[in-house]
């Protein structure tokens, strides 16, 4: 049967990333990424988003909570690679405060759309296994149960992964009592805290694989929603080249917020390779609905290739020599040599990747999926109002490149001239914030122009 061979919500995929979520955290370590467990989460649950607004809402909220962990994945590096051995307890405890505290407030809406979502298309879609009684003597059906054993389990993951590190506030001052000693004990309050959540985490997986399992067997229910999906979705001419540009827009933002240079001890702590990656996933996400793709694909993989050596090449610097003795050691010149050509090739590959998006791929979309429909009653040419849209948007793609080209000339510039003007790179920084965000400005204003004309056609 077709529902067999593509469900609209993709049940196992649910199961493998409740596999990623379960699992403990030891203050901001989190063995099993919860960002994978994320990912996996938004991508079985991407379709059916599109038939209902609350489980739509569910995904938007899911998709901020895979950038804030993967932000939490990267503090790792900043806590243990950057942070001093002195003051890492009290950097664990506040990221750990902090995280849990952004990711509790986006994942219980989530959760409570997410189920609703289930509860209200099994009501319209002749689902019956959502509804079916949690116990023989309980109101509840086993769609509340799982999503209240979802919203307490994630309640008591981050209260036992955060509450052992706040026993390090204990080692701040002098105190000899019994409380003024608690930080002696932060191991053994983690492994306690450990033990708590592993309960509680088997509990809630073993109930979320009863209630998939239960959910699977409702056939008829996804069978129904397949049909309500074909009918109001895939009848659509253009959805899905919609929908792949939407989030192509947020792969291309993503790259603008990570080609920020912030750099401690001659290296970048943000490594540039990262920006390329989403560069390059975006194109991959719009391959099939626009023609010029591959060459920006191309140059985006260099340019990650070039940068990831360059990073390499940063850290081995950073960690084997001092940058006061480049013009005083023969050895740590050549080799900063090296680290500066690295640079500057990654630099030009960075500039050409943006040049090549801009000029072609977000060309070809300002073409393709902005303009708007005209009434009778307008005096001027549809075709000639379109046509200034489209001059209009390309137009502040140039500013773009403009300024991908003034943070590459300023990023290589301090590399160069770092022993003379070391604090060239707050400036590298100003130039890639103005460029961030005006990446997400034109994003926003062409999103606006696709959304009007697809709101009109």
């Amino acid at each position: 049967m077709k529902c067999k061979k593509n469900k609209l919500i993709a049940w196992n995929r649910i199961i493998v990333a409740l596999i990623f979520l379960f699992n403990p955290n030891i203050g901001i370590v989190d063995i099993l990424p919860d960002f994978i467990g994320y990912i996996l989460l938004c991508t079985a649950v991407s379709r059916v988003a599109a038939i209902d607004d609350r489980i739509g809402e569910a995904h938007t909220l899911l998709v901020r909570l895979i950038y804030i962990t993967i932000i939490r994945f990267a503090s790792l590096f900043v806590t243990f690679g950057i942070i001093p051995l002195t003051d890492q307890a009290m950097s664990i405890l506040l990221f750990s405060f902090v995280f849990d505290v952004l990711e509790l407030i986006t994942l219980i809406p989530s959760m409570l759309k997410l189920f609703d979502g289930i509860l209200y298309l099994s009501d319209r879609h002749g689902g019956e296994a959502a509804y079916i009684r949690a116990g023989k003597y309980s109101r509840k059906t086993v769609t509340e149960k799982a999503r209240n054993s979802a919203i307490f389990f994630a309640c008591a993951k981050a209260f036992c992964g955060t509450l052992p590190e706040f026993s390090s506030l204990s080692g701040q001052g002098w105190d000899e009592s019994v409380w003024g000693r608690l930080h002696q004990f932060t191991g053994m309050f983690r492994v306690i805290g450990v033990a708590f959540s592993l309960v509680f985490g088997i509990i809630f997986i073993v109930r979320m694989i009863k209630y998939v399992s239960l959910m699977k067997k409702d056939t008829d229910f996804e069978e129904q929603i397949e049909a309500v999906y074909e009918n109001t979705v895939l009848s659509k001419s253009d959805y899905l080249a919609r929908r792949a540009v939407m989030v192509a827009f947020g792969y291309f933002g993503a790259a603008a917020v990570l080609t920020l240079d912030f750099n401690l001890d001659s290296y970048n702590i943000i490594p540039d390779v990262l920006s390329a990656l989403c560069m390059v996933a975006a194109l991959l996400t719009i391959r099939k609905y626009i023609t010029n793709w591959k060459v920006p694909a191309i140059l985006s993989g260099i340019y990650g290739f070039v940068s990831l050596y360059g990073t390499i090449a940063e850290y081995v610097f950073a960690s084997q020599y001092f940058i006061e003795a480049v013009d005083v050691d023969p050895e740590t010149y050549n080799f900063y040599v090296v680290v500066c050509i690295l640079s500057v090739l990654s630099s030009i590959m960075f500039v050409l990747s943006v040049i090549f998006v801009m000029r072609y791929t977000m060309s070809e979309i300002i073409d393709k999926h902005t303009g708007f429909s005209m009434t009778t009653n307008d005096t001027y040419d549809p075709a000639e109002k379109v046509k200034q849209l489209h001059i209009m948007l390309k137009r502040r793609l140039v500013l773009l490149i403009v300024f991908a080209a003034l943070s590459a000339l300023l990023s290589i510039a301090a590399k160069i001239l770092v022993t003379v003007v070391g604090f060239l790179w707050m400036f590298v920084m100003v130039i890639d914030v103005i460029y961030a965000v005006f990446t997400f400005k034109l994003l926003g204003e062409i999103k606006e122009q696709i959304d009007y004309k697809y709101m009109l056609s």
